[in-house]
């Protein structure tokens, strides 16, 4: 796979509403993390592996809306700037790798 990651629109995922883990990784996907990945996917998500991809610039703060996350991977990317501060309430209870990024 490669290109950009789906927002999901105003929609969200609908049709992934129970989804608990979710694995991007190695598939030289481009462009930002999206706002708005989370709309749909927050309520259940508890894994999510975005790491060893070409994404840039920074986190969302529509992330810290994920309130199941249990582990948040995006290492391996180019992805630059502070963490959100909406993902405070997510620590220290999710493990997070933000390795070898800018």
């Amino acid at each position: 796979m490669a290109g950009h990651i789906p927002s999901g629109g105003e929609q969200g995922w609908p049709d992934l509403v129970n989804l608990e883990k979710l694995y991007l990784d190695h598939n030289q996907l481009r462009g930002t993390v999206p706002y708005e990945l989370p709309k749909g996917l927050g309520d259940t998500l508890k894994e999510l592996d975005l790491g060893n991809n070409h994404l840039e610039g920074s986190l969302p703060s529509s992330l810290g809306k994920m309130t199941a996350l249990e582990s948040l991977d995006v290492h391996g990317n180019r992805l630059t700037g502070s963490l959100p501060a909406e993902m405070n309430r997510m620590f220290p209870d999710v493990q997070l790798n933000l390795t070898e990024n800018l």
